[in-house]
């Protein structure tokens, strides 16, 4: 007689698949033309399942909160932090971006207010294929999609370049719920076009996923 699940046994299982589908998706000999969404609505586990799951991995992931960002530039920014933590701090960075400006011709002194000069510099461009070596080691994650303070679909479409032409391995944390509430009226086109797999966790048990391992 087969033996009936809990709702937290059942979640346990949901939760056991999406570690298994991770493991096949970052696997360095596997190329995939796809990002991953982990949908799950807040308090569901999501950050917590994905550190726990990388702590057992060999791949080097960039972690990047979009919580509050409005703008990509700001998602460049914290890239530059994260593959350059030295020169990222306080004293540092003003130096070294006052360097890249002479570099490239672009200093500028703001004396719009009458008063004071400020120096109106911003980081270089990343090209992150470049700045990760080989970037079938190399995992990107975007915790808190449905946070950011700028159209989704403007942050898929930033993504997806990393995806499509740098053929970054991605994992997107998000609450769906939320952000289909919000009504981006291009969020399904790109996320069709981005996400290969949505795996879906809940509090405390979560959806089964025979079907997509199948």
């Amino acid at each position: 007689m087969k033996s009936k699940l809990l709702p937290d046994d059942e979640g346990v299982r949901a939760n056991t698949a999406i570690t298994e589908f991770l493991k096949y998706y970052v696997d360095t000999t596997r190329p995939f033309d796809y990002a991953v969404m982990i949908d799950g609505p807040w308090g569901s586990g999501k950050t917590h399942l994905i550190k726990e799951f990388l702590k057992s991995k060999a791949v080097k992931p960039l972690y990047v909160s979009l919580n509050g960002m409005s703008s990509t530039e700001q998602i460049d920014q914290e890239f530059y932090r994260l593959l350059h933590p030295v020169l990222s701090h306080r004293g540092t960075r003003i130096a070294g971006a006052i360097l890249r400006a002479f570099g490239k011709g672009a200093l500028k002194m703001d004396f719009s207010n009458g008063e004071s000069g400020t120096l109106n510099m911003s980081l270089p461009e990343i090209d992150l294929a470049k700045e990760l070596g080989n970037p079938h080691e190399r995992l990107l994650i975007f915790d808190d999609l449905e946070r950011c303070k700028m159209p989704v679909s403007e942050v898929m479409g930033y993504i997806n370049g990393f995806v499509e032409h740098d053929q970054l391995k991605t994992i997107i944390l998000a609450n769906e719920a939320e952000i289909r509430k919000n009504g981006d009226p291009r969020y399904v086109e790109i996320k069709e076009k981005l996400i290969g797999q949505t795996l879906t966790v809940s509090a405390p048990a979560g959806e089964a996923f025979d079907a997509f391992l199948g």
